[in-house]
């Protein structure tokens, strides 16, 4: 009779979560390019950024196309209403942000200063023809509404499957 080592069976739950695109593509760089074979090569693993922090520099951003409107929402959390710029070309809706920190600290004869830049910028294909000129935008708590009439109202029709 042979003695099997079992595994220790965790207590801690574990909380679910969504698997993203990002993940399985920071899980694939993983398998292909190890931390140790990039050391070997010079590189430090705090240098590469993950594709995680990216993906969290890109507002998250929902479209919804109404009768006579189209309503745009985007989560800016962070930025004040002077850091965001919108531009609407030809059905392309373009929302950017920059934003600039600064901190001296002075420690003895050292002077360190952090400069932080965050920036981003998404652009959208809208789903119809919009009235550019007569679009409105509000920005509260981080959250920017758009809302952009269109120069056709559409009238929705349902359709049955036979």
């Amino acid at each position: 009779m042979s003695l099997v080592k079992e595994k220790p069976v965790s207590v801690i739950p574990s909380v679910p979560r969504e698997i993203t695109p990002i993940d399985e593509f920071d899980s694939l760089l993983d398998r292909f390019f190890p931390s140790s074979l990039l050391r070997s090569f010079g590189f430090r693993a705090p240098a590469l950024r993950s594709f995680r922090e990216m993906e969290t520099r890109i507002p998250r951003i929902d479209i919804v196309d109404h009768e006579k409107e189209v309503k745009v929402k985007a989560e800016i959390p962070g930025f004040n209403k002077d850091e965001v710029e919108i531009t609407l070309n030809d059905g392309l809706l373009t929302i950017q942000g920059q934003k600039k920190e600064e901190n001296e600290a002075e420690e003895g004869d050292m002077v360190r200063s952090e400069i932080n830049w965050n920036t981003f910028s998404r652009s959208l294909r809208l789903p119809t023809e919009v009235k550019a000129d007569e679009a409105k935008a509000k920005f509260k708590n981080g959250i920017l509404e758009i809302d952009i009439p269109k120069i056709q109202a559409t009238s929705r029709q349902t359709i049955k499957i036979d």
